[in-house]
Order: structure tokens, then sequence, then C-alpha cells
């Protein structure tokens, strides 16, 4: 299917990706759609799991320069 359409439509009855998309922009997260005809779709979603990981996560990769 066109990803843009779908995702722009404005007369869409239903809320499906937009909603999708939607709600992950609200917390932060990112929504990535992959389609061709014949091959079918992939949807990538990413959710951050908030600042303590992220910090944690940069110690992680300072303690492995130094």
């Amino acid at each position: 299917f066109a990803v843009k359409k779908v995702l722009h439509a404005k007369r869409n009855k239903s809320l499906g990706l937009l909603g999708i998309r939607e709600r992950l922009e609200m917390v932060g997260g990112s929504l990535d759609i992959a389609s061709s005809p014949g091959n079918g779709t992939t949807i990538q979603v990413e959710i951050p799991l908030g600042a303590a990981v992220a910090k944690r996560s940069l110690k992680s990769s300072d303690n492995g320069k130094d």
C-alpha cells in the first residue's frame, strides 16, 4: 500500500496506523513503515524506555572508553 497516502488520509474512518503513529509521538517514539506491493509491509516501532535507562547506557559506554 502507499504509506504516505494511508498516514495522511483525511477521510479515513479508522485510526489504524495513524493512531499508532500519534501515540508513539506522544511518548517520544517513532514509527517507520516500508511497504511494497506484492512483497509485504514492515513496521518498525521504537519506544524510549526513559531517562534512567539512557543514563545507565551512557555510563556503560563511557566505562568502555577509558
